[in-house]
């Protein structure tokens, strides 16, 4: 009777031993998984409505809103988990931003990319109304060192410290009279090399110089007229 006990004892013993080690399997199967596809994002950014990262590995993921491929993939409609931005994988992104239905990101060696809509000529061209794969906005003086968007516009300080601009100019963000409703080929907009930051944001564009302080241009709806040079902050 006693050797009987132990027997089926024994026999339970080495089932939930052979469960514990199927379990332990599993668990080490998914975590080894997933961090195999573990992302770490080096740069964000977000849109009205998408948001995107810039991934250590290189390339970026984009995702929310889609109405005008602002997430840079084929796909169509809103996709609520990340896709792969196509055309970028090649790249280490340094910074990613978004607008009002188009991104743009900047890569390690100064190149430009934006994609999404091109009503206001957001994507540096004047080619398609909209593009779901990233397309190369060409910087006059070559490369980029800082990138920046607003709701219908982008900026980059160039290699040499200067502001470039493209897209609308309708509140004079581009630092252009409004009679230059918009431009598809990057503007100068400010800067004598000697830019150190930059940040857009809606209808305004704001930098910084190695003076101190910041200057900023656009449409200045709550603060008093429109005003296309730059005014001290």
């Amino acid at each position: 009777m006693y050797m009987r006990f132990l027997k089926r004892f024994d026999r339970k013993i080495k089932l939930h031993l052979i469960l514990c080690l199927q379990a332990m399997v599993v668990f080490f199967v998914i975590f080894s998984s997933s961090l195999s596809h573990a992302a770490v994002a080096t740069a964000v950014g977000a849109g009205t409505a998408h948001s995107c990262a810039a991934l250590a590995t290189g390339g970026a993921k984009c995702w929310g809103g889609n109405s005008y491929g602002e997430l840079g993939n084929s796909i169509s409609g809103t996709s609520t988990t990340p896709v792969t931005v196509e055309g970028l994988e090649q790249y280490q992104i340094v910074a990613i931003d978004g607008g009002a239905f188009f991104t743009c990101a900047l890569t390690s060696t100064g190149m430009v990319f934006c994609w999404g809509i091109n009503d206001q000529r957001q994507l540096g061209t004047r080619a398609v109304a909209s593009s779901r794969k990233p397309l190369q906005v060409q910087i006059p003086t070559g490369a980029a060192k800082a990138l920046t968007v607003g709701s219908n516009h982008a900026c980059v300080i160039d290699n040499y410290g200067n502001v470039y601009c493209w897209g609308t100019n309708l509140g004079g963000q581009l630092n252009r009279n409004t009679s230059i409703p918009k431009s598809e080929t990057p503007l100068y907009a400010a800067g004598m090399n000697d830019v150190v930051a930059i940040k857009a944001y809606s209808s305004v564009t704001c930098y910084t110089d190695i003076a101190g302080g910041a200057k900023c241009f656009g449409n200045n709806k709550y603060g008093g007229p429109r005003k296309t040079g730059p005014a001290v902050a």
